[in-house]
């Protein structure tokens, strides 16, 4: 069996330094259960991938940058009759955050928002004064690694009605109100393959920071998740198309209260922290007979 990993060659320097890092452990488990895994050149469309028992998009770093040939390259791995993982509904409700707003109608606890489509035109001042934000955060809806997102606070500048307009021309917009927790307690992710709970991690930001990415200098320590934790976390996921089948998926957010607020579901090419799990091999082993798993279901 092979599996393709999507490498999108614009950010290769990017993979190198991230994605590809977890790349020999999840070989060297994969390989265990009998699958090799090999890099494809980006959104290439090469006749020989349809000879791939699937395309794992895990790789696929920087695709919000090239939305419309990433959403292109998904319509012609499905019209090749690729098994493609996570499933093509999926990559493609996944690539945007408004699918937040989906889970929240079935009662998943999502993070406050205000949500904005694309080519919205709006007086942000008004907006943030009805929301009544005091300190607020601007993002895209399609975006990753805290593009184009700025945290604001009292009322909007120039800069920043610049910044929301530019947004809109391009994806929808995001407010939500700053979150402390974030800050103070760090950003939690939960990490579940095939539908099982696998390990998770707290990521807190670096001092004076809001980000909670490594990229950006974020402390990573080990988590063990209560219970509840684990249950109001895999609500979300089976509240997303294909659930509780989905070969992997890591769920954020931060706990407010007891209750833990979503920020989001990452289903397309979340960073998996294996290097950070209790086991390292045995949490690549997971990922790997997950994967196994998917691709045998659809022979």
């Amino acid at each position: 069996m092979k599996l393709g990993l999507i490498a999108f060659p614009l950010y290769r320097s990017l993979l190198d330094d991230a994605a590809l890092s977890e790349t020999p452990l999840l070989q060297e488990a994969l390989a265990s259960e009998g699958a090799a895994l090999q890099l494809l050149d980006g959104f290439a469309k090469e006749p020989a991938v349809s000879q791939l028992d699937a395309v794992l998009f895990l790789g696929c770093w920087g695709y919000h940058n090239e939305p419309t040939q990433y959403l292109d390259y998904i319509d012609w791995l499905e019209a090749q009759g690729v098994t493609v993982l996570n499933p093509p509904r999926v990559l493609r409700w996944n690539m945007d955050k408004r699918y937040l707003l989906d889970l929240q109608q079935q009662g998943v606890s999502v993070a406050p928002l205000r949500h904005y489509p694309q080519h919205a035109r709006i007086n942000l001042a008004d907006e943030v004064q009805q929301a009544g934000f005091v300190r607020y955060v601007l993002k895209p809806t399609v975006s990753a690694n805290a593009n184009k997102t700025r945290v604001c606070e009292g009322p909007p500048d120039a800069a920043a009605c610049e910044l929301a307009d530019d947004i809109l021309r391009h994806s929808g917009l995001l407010i939500q109100p700053f979150f402390d927790a974030l800050v103070t307690h760090g950003e939690l992710s939960l990490l579940f393959f095939g539908g099982q709970f696998s390990h998770a991690v707290c990521k807190v930001p670096r001092p004076g920071d809001f980000r909670s990415q490594p990229s950006f200098g974020a402390h990573l320590s080990p988590l063990s998740p209560s219970l509840p934790l684990l249950a109001q976390a895999q609500k979300a996921i089976w509240a997303a198309p294909h659930g509780p089948s989905l070969a992997y998926a890591r769920v954020d957010g931060f706990v407010q209260d007891g209750r833990f607020e979503l920020v989001e579901l990452e289903l397309i090419e979340p960073f998996l922290f294996l290097r950070s799990a209790p086991s390292p091999q045995r949490a690549a082993q997971r990922f790997a007979q997950s994967i196994v798993a998917a691709v045998s279901a659809k022979k």
